[in-house]
């Protein structure tokens, strides 16, 4: 009879005390005082002991909810378990087997994952993108044995690298076929580069994205494809073609103004200053409410002497990732704000649920993901009103809208006028709309305008001819296997979905991977 390989009574013990244990382990970060002199990755990562303790607090669910929340479908649990037992090579064979750049992604993620986890019922939920980041951290893609099997020789185009792309490349070259990335600017990773260096440093995506070409992915950098019949020269040369370009064309901004030189767009922004630009002056102005005017923002506090956020809703409209909110405002305050954020919220979030068990409700995904989305609208409201109008180089203007961009005489932005709005009846998505309020314009003295309102996709690059099927908004149109309506076309990631995070486009590169395979092979769906 085979020895039973038992916990030890210390392993055990511990292993119980963290499964009682609702109290989140806090992640590492350099000092505020210190994160404005430069571009250093704010959050520093857990120690191994860190790790150890959070990861011991997941209680292993049977049915985990975080598995079916996360698009790529990590199994999240089997990862928490090797580093509660140190086994790191186990915890990145897991990750792996989900999705390439993982380090990368557990840096920005939004993780859906935790706003279904269990452990937040009753306390904090895991920090589950941040044990993700400390496997990546500690152990080597590079050395990892991908168990590419022999040759296909089936070749598949993947157009676009960022995150949807890398992830479809991936996934194909692990069955065994020979993707080929076309990337039109001179560095992969997409949108990705967009992502300043404090949040997602170039050197770790950049170092994550050779893993894949050390597993055999050609990836072409400068290799724009565009104009009438490049879908149809992609199918000649190539077996499928995988559509993943991202959602990259500003929004027009209509309004006098917005040609004069200090006034960007914030992707395009955001890209130039990766590339290494100085593109702002002594004080800026940023419009918008969402991720990308939070990078913008947070750039500009690093180089600015005086800033404005303008957003033309109220805080609690507005779309931007929590976590960018909080640190932001550690930035600007001055001292630690994200974890009390966090204490909070969870302290409201088991009123909740205790509200919903005594009334015999059914706590369903669905009425977590809602009270979890409530919570992230409050916090990020309540934030905003510690920051009280104006604090240290930055003053926000909620219910405010810009319609005019001053000239300073010489062709530069040397101000920005704007008018205050309230809020009237609902638009399209239930949002009441924001109107102007007659008489209430003001001027603010800026030389720098960042309008970061949204992106679109651009449909130019497919030409006239292309033979796809797009919603009206240049969204390709797919089936429920990523398949376009031209025979060997496929699509994900903005392509198919319009602006989207980066877990929702590994996602669709995964499964898009594994149609494309199957079709390829003649198997039954996907």
């Amino acid at each position: 009879m085979a020895q039973q390989d038992w916990m030890s009574d210390e392993d055990l013990s511990q292993r119980l005390k963290g499964l009682y244990d609702y109290e989140q382990v806090e992640v590492p970060k350099i000092p505020e005082s210190e994160r404005l002199l430069g571009a250093a990755e704010v959050v520093t990562g857990y120690t191994g002991t860190q790790a150890r303790i959070e990861a011991e607090r997941c209680m292993q669910c049977q049915d985990p909810p975080c598995v079916e929340a996360c698009p790529a479908h990590l199994d999240i649990p089997g990862y928490c378990e090797a580093i509660a037992e140190g086994d790191l090579d186990r915890g990145l064979e897991i990750v792996m087997e989900a999705f390439p750049i993982p380090g990368s992604c557990a840096r920005v993620c939004y993780h859906p994952c935790t706003d279904v986890c269990l452990k937040g019922v009753e306390g904090m939920p895991i920090e589950i993108p941040r044990l993700r980041r400390y496997i990546t951290d500690n152990a080597d893609q590079h050395a990892f044995d991908y168990a590419i099997p022999e040759s296909t020789g089936k070749r598949i185009a993947v157009v676009g690298s960022g995150p949807a792309g890398l992830s479809c490349a991936y996934h194909l070259r692990r069955h065994g076929h020979h993707p080929v990335v076309y990337e039109q600017f001179d560095k992969a990773g997409g949108t990705l580069n967009t992502i300043p260096d404090y949040r997602l440093p170039d050197d770790v995506l950049q170092d994550e994205i050779e893993v894949l070409r050390e597993m055999g992915v050609a990836i072409r950098t400068d290799a724009p494809i565009a104009g009438d019949g490049s879908i149809d020269a992609l199918l000649n040369d190539h077996d499928a073609v995988f559509v993943s370009v991202g959602a990259v064309k500003a929004r027009e901004v209509p309004i006098d103004g917005s040609d004069l030189d200090g006034v960007y767009h914030g992707y395009n922004l955001l890209r130039r200053l990766d590339a290494g630009e100085s593109l702002f002056g002594r004080k800026a102005a940023i419009i918008g409410g969402g991720d990308v005017a939070m990078d913008a923002l947070r750039s500009a506090l690093r180089t600015c002497e005086e800033i404005h956020l303008i957003y033309r809703r109220s805080p609690l409209e507005m779309p931007a990732n929590p976590e960018e909110v909080f640190e932001m405002t550690e930035e600007v305050i001055q001292q630690g704000w994200h974890h009390l954020a966090v204490e909070m919220s969870t302290e409201r979030r088991v009123e909740r649920f205790k509200q919903i068990f005594h009334s015999l409700e059914s706590l369903t995904l669905d009425r977590m993901e809602e009270i979890e989305a409530n919570l992230t609208r409050e916090m990020k409201a309540e934030t905003f009103d510690r920051l009280d109008k104006r604090v240290g180089p930055l003053a926000v203007h909620f219910m405010a809208n810009p319609t005019r961009v001053v000239d300073d005489g010489q062709g530069r932005a040397g101000g920005l006028e704007l008018v205050r709005m309230e809020l009237g009846e609902p638009d399209d998505d239930g949002r009441r709309r924001p109107v102007e309020i007659a008489g209430s314009e003001f001027t603010l003295d800026v030389d720098t305008v960042v309008f970061a309102i949204g992106q679109q996709i651009d449909a130019d690059w497919l030409g006239d001819d292309h033979g796809l099927d797009l919603e009206p908004d240049n969204r390709i149109s797919v089936d429920e296997a990523y398949r376009a309506s031209r025979a060997g076309v496929y699509a994900g990631g903005d392509a198919m979905r319009g602006p989207a995070s980066m877990i929702e486009a590994m996602g669709d590169g995964r499964w898009a991977a594994e149609a494309i395979d199957a079709d390829l092979r003649g198997t039954e769906g996907a």
